[in-house]
């Protein structure tokens, strides 16, 4: 999750405090798509 945060600017703290909902949206989303990716992961093991 860090790494996206860093690699993405509209996670970063400004953009939270400018509009805090949207930025929840993009941390979900980013959460999913690495759940998803180490779910995938496990699964191919």
């Amino acid at each position: 999750m860090e790494q996206f945060k860093k690699s993405d600017k509209l996670l970063s703290e400004k953009s939270k405090e400018i509009n805090q909902l949207n930025w929840v949206k993009l941390m979900n989303n980013y959460k999913n798509i690495a759940e998803e990716i180490i779910l995938s992961e496990l699964t191919h093991m």
